[in-house]
């Protein structure tokens, strides 16, 4: 069996969306004759842990993770005065945006300046001594790395040219052409162009996890054109065996959204939908519950009491992968929130792969793109657009409407037509391009 030296920053038991896709790489490499190596960060905060992530990494036999020699007061110093304000960003409040705005333009000018390419800067060094190690006393047959954090791609570039090792690089998000990652430095953004273009260079292949980032790649990058590739995201099927799906309730219309509601969602429309739709349908407001599964900031909970829907309204906070997907199952209606930024029309979140696996209705409040015509395309719910208040409102009542008259215009796909988001078959995919390049 080969074997693969993964650079990963978020790898398991670290919850969150950010290992998912390559922890179910690293799961399911095994299969197709490739044994995974991971090179990782140390968990350094326990409120990320995810014990029902447990049963994918025991079957990694090598996990070496870096632990910083930075005592851990000085990193929940950085998690609390400067991590806090970059998560709890206000985008709704103008109120907060002036009492933090000063505090928190310094930090951003800070990362921006001197944490290039990301705040995860500070691993690299660590992690190139660590795992130049490992190669020279081990065989390794080639190197992969996801981002972001992008400072990944910088340590298996440097591990690439210091061991002669080819490199496959994965980007789950763009990294120039992000609309989230733009300096206002031209020195910091020339320097960043400069990295991405020569681990561009240094790559066998450049896989891309929508149609869209992949033609950007191809666009920024003419030369190397054929070194672009596209696997999405997608759903391990083995993570629906077992769940016990919750009992619908006649009496109660549940809408579900999944993850955080922070920086990058903006779902100040879709609230003002919500205060509307309740306020002329007595019907709805009897029975409506929205349930909000994950990190919900300030200032968004803020707004919910503004608005008056706090009856309505039920936040879970974070839960275990398996609790996520067991209460989709419970939903009414799954919902789709992108963000308003330029760019948000190639992006197609994560969650969305899942939410076709469950099978229940998706209301989309989203740019028109790729997730807009995805949802279409598969006539699985609604897309409105995310700042159009009444028809969302609409859209609201419309779903609330076939549920009350027990009535579903949309298609549940069978498994057979999911299989190009399968997990398992997205590994396959990625490891016939590790074969070609080794």
């Amino acid at each position: 069996m080969r074997k693969v030296l993964i650079v990963t920053y978020d790898f398991p038991p670290r919850g969150g969306v950010a290992s998912m896709r390559i922890r179910k790489f690293a799961k399911y490499l095994p299969q197709f004759n490739w044994q995974p190596i991971v090179l990782t960060s140390e968990i350094d905060n326990p409120d990320m842990m995810d014990k029902s992530l447990f049963e994918d990494f025991v079957i990694i036999p090598e996990i070496h993770r870096i632990a910083l020699p930075f005592p851990k007061s000085l990193i929940r110093l950085y998690r609390r005065h400067i991590l806090k304000y970059k998560v709890e960003e206000s985008v709704i409040s103008n109120r907060a945006s002036k009492k933090k705005g000063f505090k928190k333009r310094i930090i951003h000018l800070f990362e921006q300046l001197f944490l290039i390419p990301d705040n995860r800067v500070f691993w690299i060094p660590f992690a190139i001594v660590k795992g130049i190690r490992y190669i020279k006393k081990n065989r390794v047959d080639i190197i992969l790395s996801t981002s972001p954090p992008h400072s990944t791609h910088i340590i298996a570039l440097f591990l690439s040219r210091l061991s002669g090792k080819p490199l496959i690089v994965d980007f789950r998000d763009e990294w120039i052409g992000n609309p989230h990652y733009v300096s206002d430095f031209k020195f910091s953004n020339r320097v960043e162009r400069f990295l991405e273009k020569h681990v561009v260079a240094q790559s066998r292949y450049v896989i891309a996890n929508t149609a869209y980032n992949y033609e950007s790649f191809k666009k920024r990058y003419p030369r190397y054109g054929n070194r672009f590739v596209t696997i999405t995201n997608g759903f391990d099927e083995m993570d629906f065996d077992g769940l016990t799906h919750p009992p619908q309730h006649k009496d109660v219309f549940k809408i579900v959204y999944t993850g955080s509601l922070s920086i990058k969602q903006r779902p100040v429309f879709f609230f003002e939908a919500l205060a509307e739709a309740v306020g002329t349908n007595p019907d709805l407001a009897k029975t409506l519950e929205v349930m909000l599964i994950g990190p919900v900031s300030n200032e968004h909970r803020t707004l919910i009491k503004e608005k008056g829907l706090e009856p309505f309204v039920n936040i879970t906070g974070a839960v275990s992968y398996k609790e996520c997907l067991e209460m989709m199952f419970g939903a009414d209606i799954l919902l789709l929130i992108l963000d308003l930024n330029k760019g948000a029309d190639g992006i197609v979140p994560a969650k969305t792969y899942e939410y076709l696996r469950v099978g229940k209705p998706i209301l989309a409040t989203v740019r028109e793109g790729l997730c807009a015509n995805l949802v279409r395309e598969l006539n699985v719910g609604r897309v409105v657009p995310f700042d159009r208040v009444s028809e969302i409102s609409k859209a609201i009542e419309q779903h609330f409407d076939e549920w009350k008259n027990n009535r579903n215009p949309f298609n549940r796909l069978e498994l057979s037509q999911l299989i190009q988001y399968n997990r398992q078959e997205l590994t396959r995919k990625l490891a016939t391009y590790l074969d070609h390049a080794a």
